[in-house]
């Protein structure tokens, strides 16, 4: 796989929480050929969480716990995966939904789009990140540890001439305040505010 044919490598990026009990997740996005860094993510406090785009380097917060790539996608999907990543509805009113889910529902709208879901083991990776949402406690990481070089490479093998969009992975971190550390609550009722976090350490 050339370099070209898949300038962007999405990550799901997983961060400490700065306050509370909860990972933060995001999704770089990182364009081999430019380095530029993009997390998309949300932020704010409970039922107001807004999306954001952050061009920031994850790897920057001390923070980062662990990035899983999960595809790579042409530079000129860029535009296409922005727009679906943009089109998705913030549930402010469903008290479990929070940054973890928001990845998901980014992973499942670009997999609907035709844009993931085609590297070979995509779905156990899918599964496994799915499997890592919660809080600390109950969270296990570092369960993904496949070798996304070699899995593209062999896709390749098989479906020479199929150019579509493939996966990657990478990581974004975000802000956050106003919220007790010591208040760990139920997952269906804790504040939005305990899965946030920031990339900017002070």
């Amino acid at each position: 796989m050339s370099t070209s044919a898949a300038a962007l490598e999405l990550a799901v990026v997983i961060y400490k929480p700065q306050k509370g009990n909860f990972y933060h997740w995001g999704l770089h996005v990182r364009n081999r050929i430019s380095n530029a860094h993009h997390v998309f993510q949300v932020e704010g406090p409970q039922h107001e969480l807004e999306p954001m785009r952050r061009d920031v380097k994850p790897y920057s917060s001390s923070r980062l716990l662990q990035t899983v790539v999960i595809g790579h996608l042409r530079d000129s999907d860029f535009s296409v995966m922005e727009q679906a990543i943009r089109a998705i509805e913030v549930q402010n009113d469903i008290p479990t939904w929070d940054c973890q889910e928001y990845v998901i529902d980014i992973m499942d709208s670009l997999e609907q789009r035709g844009l993931l879901g085609g590297m070979r083991k995509y779905s156990a990776v899918k599964k496994a990140i799915k499997n890592m949402r919660g809080d600390m406690d109950s969270t296990h990481l570092a369960v993904v540890n496949y070798d996304y070089a070699r899995l593209h490479e062999d896709d390749d093998e098989d479906d020479d001439d199929d150019e579509e969009s493939e996966e990657t992975d990478d990581d974004d971190g975000l802000d956050d305040d106003e919220d007790d550390e010591n208040d760990v609550q139920p997952r269906q009722f804790r504040s939005a505010d305990k899965v946030q976090d920031s990339s900017d350490d002070e």
